[in-house]
């Protein structure tokens, strides 16, 4: 039967119990509505119908559900502060992670004389001119010098290009610009041979010797590589006809390319500390309210309807309760 439906108590004759007021004189006393509810009245079986309704549902559900809308929360939280909060900026002096600060070169093992980022659009090679208009964010140039003496010097120069393609073009024109035959004639150089440093691939170097005769004839063997979106370009001054000291500094360039270039960015990513702690703050409150209010709710409601009920029921019970002290009296 349906909560809220009432079932009429049969009318009783206050005296029907005692044979002497069957003359007439036996009153008949109505009892008031009773309410009855599935609770109250059961099952067929005489079990109790709210149990059997409640039992049905699963005591995980409630919990996961709020889970659930926890995680919600956080996910959006997640997304919306990668949105909002971290703040792009470049930072050119990243530049010189591109270059080694010791060489492996003994005469040259010694701290850098001088080492600086240089603009790229005052190179002169044609492609680095072209990515620093169109992606300066992107292109670079930076310079590591070491002078142990007088008569030596050695400088490794990193050009990083927007891309692949564009660093494979800027090598070719440093190939005809820093190691052609007449890359150095102003200087009284000319070009003695060429080479190219074992296991690098697309490598080239030259070697230069003096044209004129000086008190201390200087040498210059000049050595490009190329790994990914950067070039190096390794220099070295001697007093001696060798390029041994500039192979080898190429390919200790080339080796730390390898582990620097890949993912290389002049950008860095900032996230402000108080933004991320009130950000943090929020998400935690909003996940937490997710998740128990619902719950809190219920509860609140369900709290109410039974005081509700319990109020009727008192209200029900109170004319039954005058009805059982007449019969008495």
């Amino acid at each position: 039967m349906a909560t809220g439906m009432g079932v009429r108590v049969s009318s009783v004759w206050a005296a029907s119990a005692n044979p002497r007021t069957r003359s007439g004189s036996a009153q008949f006393v109505p009892l008031d509505w009773y309410p009855v509810s599935e609770d109250n009245l059961g099952d067929d079986d005489g079990s109790d119908g709210g149990a059997s309704a409640s039992g049905s549902r699963s005591p995980y559900r409630g919990p996961a559900f709020a889970v659930l809308r926890a995680v919600v929360v956080l996910v959006v939280a997640a997304v919306g502060y990668q949105a909002v909060v971290p703040s792009t900026h470049v930072v050119r002096s990243r530049l010189a992670r591109l270059v080694v600060t010791r060489p492996t070169v003994k005469a040259f093992d010694v701290k850098p004389s001088s080492e600086s980022a240089q603009q790229a659009a005052q190179s002169g090679v044609t492609a680095l001119t072209t990515a620093a208009k169109r992606s300066p964010n992107q292109t670079g140039i930076y310079a590591v010098e070491w002078l142990p003496s007088p008569s030596q010097g050695a400088v490794i120069f990193a050009f990083l290009l927007p891309s692949d393609a564009q660093a494979t073009t800027a090598l070719a024109q440093l190939r005809g610009d820093e190691m052609g035959p007449q890359s150095y004639a102003n200087d009284s150089l000319a070009l003695r041979s060429t080479f190219t440093v074992a296991g690098v691939p697309g490598s080239s170097g030259s070697v230069y010797t003096p044209t004129s005769k000086t008190a201390t004839p200087s040498w210059l063997s000049v050595a490009g590589v190329r790994d990914g979106r950067v070039v190096a370009l390794a220099e070295v001054v001697e007093a001696t006809p060798s390029q041994a000291d500039s192979i080898k500094m190429a390919s200790t360039e080339y080796a730390h390319l390898r582990g620097v270039e890949p993912g290389f960015s002049l950008d860095v990513v900032t996230r402000s500390l108080p933004m991320t702690i009130v950000w943090v703050v929020g998400a935690v409150l909003v996940a937490a309210l997710a998740a128990l209010g619902p719950v809190g709710w219920r509860r609140r409601a369900e709290r109410r309807a039974r005081e509700r009920e319990e109020e009727r029921a008192r209200v029900a019970a109170a004319p039954a309760h005058h009805i059982v002290k007449r019969r008495r009296s």
